[in-house]
Protein backbone atom coordinates (compact mmCIF):
# COMPACT_ATOMS: atom_id res chain seq x y z
CA UNK A 1 0.00 0.00 0.00
CA UNK A 2 2.61 2.39 0.58
CA UNK A 3 4.78 2.20 -2.55
CA UNK A 4 1.12 2.87 -4.43
CA UNK A 5 0.33 5.78 -2.51
CA UNK A 6 3.77 7.04 -3.20
CA UNK A 7 3.84 6.02 -6.95
CA UNK A 8 0.10 7.73 -6.86
CA UNK A 9 1.12 11.18 -5.37
CA UNK A 10 5.16 11.01 -7.06
CA UNK A 11 2.76 11.04 -10.51
CA UNK A 12 0.56 13.45 -10.25
CA UNK A 13 3.58 16.08 -8.76
CA UNK A 14 5.60 14.67 -12.36
CA UNK A 15 2.07 15.38 -13.98
CA UNK A 16 1.87 18.92 -12.69
CA UNK A 17 5.68 19.23 -13.47
CA UNK A 18 5.10 18.27 -17.40
CA UNK A 19 2.35 20.62 -17.56
CA UNK A 20 4.26 23.23 -16.48
CA UNK A 21 7.06 22.36 -19.26
CA UNK A 22 4.06 22.12 -22.02
CA UNK A 23 2.84 25.77 -20.96
CA UNK A 24 6.14 26.66 -21.49
CA UNK A 25 6.66 25.22 -24.82
CA UNK A 26 3.45 26.50 -25.70
CA UNK A 27 4.31 30.70 -24.76
CA UNK A 28 7.84 30.58 -26.56
CA UNK A 29 7.09 28.32 -29.32
CA UNK A 30 4.33 29.79 -31.04
CA UNK A 31 4.76 27.35 -33.77
CA UNK A 32 3.85 24.43 -32.18
CA UNK A 33 0.51 22.81 -32.96
CA UNK A 34 -1.63 21.59 -30.26
CA UNK A 35 -1.42 18.12 -31.30
CA UNK A 36 2.54 18.25 -31.20
CA UNK A 37 2.36 19.86 -27.73
CA UNK A 38 -0.50 16.54 -27.06
CA UNK A 39 2.33 14.06 -28.11
CA UNK A 40 4.97 15.74 -26.24
CA UNK A 41 3.15 15.18 -22.67
CA UNK A 42 2.12 11.63 -23.79
CA UNK A 43 5.16 10.78 -23.83
CA UNK A 44 6.75 12.15 -20.71
CA UNK A 45 3.35 10.61 -19.20
CA UNK A 46 4.96 7.35 -20.11
CA UNK A 47 8.18 8.86 -19.14
CA UNK A 48 7.01 8.80 -15.59
CA UNK A 49 5.37 5.53 -15.67
CA UNK A 50 8.79 3.97 -16.24
CA UNK A 51 11.02 6.28 -14.32
CA UNK A 52 9.57 6.48 -11.03
CA UNK A 53 9.04 2.75 -10.22
CA UNK A 54 12.76 2.38 -11.30
CA UNK A 55 13.24 5.04 -9.00
CA UNK A 56 11.83 3.43 -5.97
CA UNK A 57 13.87 0.28 -7.16
CA UNK A 58 17.24 1.98 -6.56
CA UNK A 59 16.48 3.37 -3.62
CA UNK A 60 17.10 -0.39 -2.16
CA UNK A 61 20.76 0.23 -2.90
CA UNK A 62 21.34 3.53 -1.00
CA UNK A 63 21.15 4.72 3.03
CA UNK A 64 22.02 7.52 2.40
CA UNK A 65 19.42 10.60 0.48
CA UNK A 66 22.34 12.20 -1.03
CA UNK A 67 24.34 9.62 -2.47
CA UNK A 68 21.13 8.21 -3.94
CA UNK A 69 20.70 11.57 -6.04
CA UNK A 70 23.90 11.61 -7.02
CA UNK A 71 23.08 8.33 -8.76
CA UNK A 72 20.24 8.67 -9.70
CA UNK A 73 21.31 12.44 -11.75
CA UNK A 74 24.54 10.62 -12.98
CA UNK A 75 21.87 7.43 -13.97
CA UNK A 76 20.29 9.92 -16.19
CA UNK A 77 22.85 11.66 -18.14
CA UNK A 78 24.29 8.37 -18.74
CA UNK A 79 21.37 6.24 -19.79
CA UNK A 80 20.03 9.49 -21.37
CA UNK A 81 22.72 11.71 -23.35
CA UNK A 82 26.20 9.44 -23.31
CA UNK A 83 23.85 6.20 -24.97
CA UNK A 84 21.92 8.22 -27.08
CA UNK A 85 25.16 10.30 -28.00
CA UNK A 86 27.12 6.61 -28.73
CA UNK A 87 24.09 5.54 -31.32
CA UNK A 88 24.72 8.33 -33.48
CA UNK A 89 28.48 8.40 -33.50
CA UNK A 90 28.47 4.62 -34.38
CA UNK A 91 26.16 5.89 -37.57
CA UNK A 92 28.16 8.31 -39.04
CA UNK A 93 29.97 7.53 -42.25
CA UNK A 94 33.42 7.62 -41.01
CA UNK A 95 32.48 4.59 -38.99
CA UNK A 96 29.73 2.80 -40.38
CA UNK A 97 28.11 0.73 -37.65
CA UNK A 98 24.64 1.29 -38.31
CA UNK A 99 23.41 -2.37 -37.86
CA UNK A 100 25.00 -2.64 -34.45
CA UNK A 101 23.73 1.21 -33.28
CA UNK A 102 20.19 -0.30 -34.71
CA UNK A 103 20.90 -3.18 -32.13
CA UNK A 104 22.39 -1.85 -29.11
CA UNK A 105 19.42 1.02 -29.67
CA UNK A 106 16.73 -1.98 -28.78
CA UNK A 107 18.74 -2.50 -25.62
CA UNK A 108 19.55 1.54 -24.98
CA UNK A 109 15.49 1.44 -25.16
CA UNK A 110 15.10 -0.34 -21.49
CA UNK A 111 16.78 2.99 -20.07
CA UNK A 112 13.64 5.48 -19.37
CA UNK A 113 15.72 8.19 -19.89
CA UNK A 114 17.18 7.01 -23.06
CA UNK A 115 13.57 6.30 -24.43
CA UNK A 116 12.31 9.95 -23.72
CA UNK A 117 15.27 11.26 -25.04
CA UNK A 118 14.69 9.23 -28.13
CA UNK A 119 11.62 9.83 -28.54
CA UNK A 120 11.74 13.47 -28.77
CA UNK A 121 14.52 13.47 -31.33
CA UNK A 122 11.84 11.05 -33.66
CA UNK A 123 9.30 13.32 -32.77
CA UNK A 124 11.13 16.85 -34.13
CA UNK A 125 12.39 14.36 -37.27
CA UNK A 126 8.62 13.41 -38.44
CA UNK A 127 7.28 16.74 -37.37
CA UNK A 128 10.43 18.87 -39.44
CA UNK A 129 9.18 16.35 -42.23
CA UNK A 130 6.08 16.90 -42.53
CA UNK A 131 6.11 20.60 -42.36
CA UNK A 132 9.07 20.62 -44.88
CA UNK A 133 6.45 19.02 -47.17
CA UNK A 134 3.92 20.93 -46.59
CA UNK A 135 5.90 23.94 -47.35
CA UNK A 136 6.59 22.65 -50.44
CA UNK A 137 3.17 22.29 -51.00
CA UNK A 138 2.80 25.62 -50.42
CA UNK A 139 4.19 26.59 -53.92
CA UNK A 140 2.25 24.52 -56.22
CA UNK A 141 -1.39 24.69 -56.51
CA UNK A 142 -4.02 21.89 -55.34
CA UNK A 143 -0.87 20.06 -53.81
CA UNK A 144 -1.54 18.11 -50.53
CA UNK A 145 0.63 15.99 -48.74
CA UNK A 146 -0.44 12.89 -50.24
CA UNK A 147 0.55 14.27 -53.46
CA UNK A 148 3.36 15.86 -52.52
CA UNK A 149 5.70 12.70 -53.27
CA UNK A 150 4.97 13.51 -57.09
CA UNK A 151 7.34 16.55 -56.83
CA UNK A 152 9.54 15.57 -53.65
CA UNK A 153 10.90 12.14 -53.39
CA UNK A 154 11.15 12.24 -49.68
CA UNK A 155 7.54 12.85 -49.03
CA UNK A 156 6.59 9.61 -50.58
CA UNK A 157 7.54 7.78 -47.29
CA UNK A 158 6.65 9.79 -44.13
CA UNK A 159 6.56 8.07 -40.85
CA UNK A 160 4.07 7.51 -38.52
CA UNK A 161 4.56 8.70 -35.01
CA UNK A 162 2.71 5.97 -33.29
CA UNK A 163 4.51 3.18 -35.30
CA UNK A 164 7.53 0.07 -34.42
CA UNK A 165 9.70 1.86 -37.13
CA UNK A 166 12.96 3.40 -36.12
CA UNK A 167 11.78 6.82 -36.62
CA UNK A 168 8.54 6.16 -34.09
CA UNK A 169 7.93 6.10 -30.28
CA UNK A 170 5.59 3.09 -30.52
CA UNK A 171 8.69 0.87 -29.12
CA UNK A 172 9.25 3.73 -26.70
CA UNK A 173 5.65 4.00 -25.12
CA UNK A 174 5.86 -0.19 -25.30
CA UNK A 175 9.53 -0.29 -23.30
CA UNK A 176 8.40 2.48 -20.62
CA UNK A 177 5.37 0.96 -19.42
CA UNK A 178 7.39 -2.90 -19.64
CA UNK A 179 10.20 -1.07 -17.62
CA UNK A 180 7.76 0.42 -15.26
CA UNK A 181 5.58 -2.71 -14.36
CA UNK A 182 8.44 -4.54 -14.13
CA UNK A 183 10.31 -2.08 -11.58
CA UNK A 184 7.36 -2.10 -9.92
CA UNK A 185 6.82 -5.70 -9.38
CA UNK A 186 10.30 -6.29 -8.20
CA UNK A 187 9.80 -3.28 -5.43
CA UNK A 188 7.02 -5.11 -4.18
CA UNK A 189 8.84 -8.49 -3.98
CA UNK A 190 11.81 -7.08 -2.48
CA UNK A 191 9.39 -4.79 0.33
CA UNK A 192 7.24 -7.95 1.55
CA UNK A 193 10.55 -10.41 1.57
CA UNK A 194 9.47 -12.66 -1.04
CA UNK A 195 12.68 -13.35 -2.51
CA UNK A 196 14.25 -14.08 1.35
CA UNK A 197 11.36 -16.19 2.10
CA UNK A 198 11.54 -18.46 -1.05
CA UNK A 199 15.21 -18.85 -0.35
CA UNK A 200 14.91 -19.91 3.76
CA UNK A 201 12.36 -22.32 2.18
CA UNK A 202 14.97 -24.33 -0.23
CA UNK A 203 17.33 -23.86 2.58
CA UNK A 204 14.98 -25.79 4.96
CA UNK A 205 14.05 -28.20 2.29
CA UNK A 206 17.54 -29.17 1.62
CA UNK A 207 18.23 -29.33 5.43
CA UNK A 208 18.98 -33.24 6.32
CA UNK A 209 16.70 -34.30 9.60
CA UNK A 210 18.30 -36.00 12.17
CA UNK A 211 17.43 -40.07 12.39
CA UNK A 212 14.85 -41.18 14.96
CA UNK A 213 17.46 -42.85 16.86
CA UNK A 214 19.69 -39.36 16.86
CA UNK A 215 20.65 -38.35 20.29
CA UNK A 216 18.81 -35.20 21.25
CA UNK A 217 21.79 -33.36 22.67
CA UNK A 218 23.99 -34.04 19.17
CA UNK A 219 21.43 -32.75 16.87
CA UNK A 220 21.12 -29.73 18.63
CA UNK A 221 24.48 -28.88 18.54
CA UNK A 222 24.56 -29.80 15.30
CA UNK A 223 21.87 -26.94 14.72
CA UNK A 224 24.11 -24.13 16.48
Amino acid sequence: LYWTVAFIWDYLTFMVTCVIYIVVLAVFQKTSAFIELGQVLLLLMFYGLGFLPLTYLFTFMFNNTSSGYGFIMLFNVTTGVVFYAIGELLRLPTIDQEDLADDLEWVFLVFPSFALFQGLENMDVIVSGVMDCGNDCNFIAGCTLETACNWTPTCCDLPELYSFREVGIARNLLYLVAVGITAFVAVLLIEYRVFSKVKQCLTWKRKPRASADEDADVTAEKER
